[in-house]
């Protein structure tokens, strides 16, 4: 049988404000002898124990932690016991009765509420022990989120989304997508369940793709570079255009117009002159392929785990209005480009409220020109990075070229 006696000696002498040497004098022993107490390297004399449990007011059992030793034989004993019920319900009765027996133990406290969200008539419970287990201390961070998972699983439609407002994340298992993939899986719902794992996927790349940026260099070229290389290695283009691959435009096409204009900007920026003017020719072609493309054109990211994802372009031109601000505040400037595409991936927006919350961090994929990036290569001022080639009439060539798509108002 396991002794708490090291442990419990630590614990009282911290709740009584001493040090391992005040509370050897106290007792007229070495503070190393406290500290192998402490560490569990050795047990105090068992003539001495009498004499601490006094000092800090307990009794000699309740020092040496023999009632929690039978008290985890005892929890071990039931947890089996519980694993070896033939039904949920009977499990379900089982760790309600360990939970009055152990109230404070997040160990069973977490298998009542993952047994709880098999039954809905216990949602209300379930979502009252969940934000008690989220606050004990001895939580760690994957019995929490699997906690979390399921009560987004179990959680009704019209609380659902501000359950993912409090709990998601991104990037991670815990993403938005990721937890209504998981809801899905358990509700037997496949076609959405494949859906927003796609999606949950698509956050994952993009925290890779950021990350690549986040994490290189003060290189700022070659932090451009590894994203656009991600991208052609995700679609089979490595070896390819860096900024437009094989020229032709898919659902990576904002990523690689901002990617392109921003590494054409630093290598101006740097005196590397043709390799700036190489990246705008393949940024400023592959825009005028896309605008050139014919409404009903289907998109996809090329890319075999993300193939449920597709985009079709309008047979109309659609705008799409933004506000750039020069280096004037009282100056405005309103502009419109030429096509603009929602990225509705197949998501119910008038129905479900959870989709429209999703297409909300999906807004990154909107097909239109990155207007942060088109600007200040028409603007008159800003952005200095262009300024080495301001001048040069192939940068004018270009800014015509994109002026083609982009209207002042």
């Amino acid at each position: 049988m396991k002794l708490y006696i090291g442990e419990n000696i630590r614990r009282l002498r911290i709740e009584r404000g001493l040090t391992q040497e005040s509370l050897a004098e106290k007792l007229g022993v070495s503070f190393q002898s406290v500290s192998r107490w402490e560490t569990e390297q050795s047990y105090p004399d068992i003539e001495l124990v009498p004499e601490i449990a006094s000092f800090f007011e307990v009794t000699s059992d309740e020092l040496m932690g023999t009632d929690k030793a039978k008290m985890e034989k005892r929890l071990i004993d039931d947890w089996y016991s519980a694993t070896c019920l033939d039904t949920e319900e009977e499990q379900l009765e089982k760790y309600r009765e360990m939970r009055r027996i152990y109230p404070k133990n997040s160990l069973v406290l977490h298998s009542l509420i993952y047994t709880l969200s098999n039954f809905p008539e216990y949602l209300d419970e379930q979502r009252e022990l969940t934000e008690e287990y989220l606050c004990m201390p001895d939580v760690n961070g994957t019995s929490r989120d699997v906690i979390i998972s399921a009560l987004v699983a179990a959680e009704d439609e019209s609380r659902l989304t501000a359950l993912l407002d409090k709990y998601a994340t991104r990037y991670d298992q815990m993403s938005r997508p990721a937890l209504l993939a998981a809801r899905y899986q358990k509700r037997g719902d496949e076609e959405n369940s494949k859906r927003y794992s796609q999606l949950a996927f698509l956050d994952k790349l993009t925290g890779i793709e950021q990350g690549l940026i986040k994490y290189s260099s003060r290189d700022k070229c070659g932090d451009l570079r590894r994203p656009l290389e991600f991208i052609n290695m995700l679609t089979g283009l490595s070896g390819k255009s860096l900024v437009a691959g094989d020229g032709e435009p898919d659902l990576w096409f904002n990523k690689r117009l901002m990617y392109g204009l921003n590494l054409a900007g630093n290598c101006s920026k740097n005196g590397d002159i043709e390799e700036a003017f190489l990246h705008l020719e393949d940024t400023v072609t592959l825009l005028e392929r896309f605008y050139s493309l014919p409404g009903g054109t289907t998109l996809t990211f090329r890319c075999p785990v993300l193939s449920e994802l597709k985009i079709t372009l309008v047979e109309s031109k659609c705008s799409m209005a933004f506000v750039k601000a020069s280096a004037s505040p009282e100056k405005l400037k309103y502009y419109k480009c030429l096509r603009a595409t929602a990225p509705d991936f197949g998501l119910d927006m008038k129905k479900n409220e959870s989709d429209r919350a999703v297409e909300r961090e999906m807004d990154q994929y909107h097909l239109y020109c990155p207007e942060y990036d088109i600007y200040p290569l028409i603007a008159k001022e800003g952005w200095e990075k262009f300024d080495p080639i301001r001048n040069d009439p192939r940068y004018a060539a270009y800014v015509d070229r994109i002026r083609r798509f982009i209207i002042e108002v």
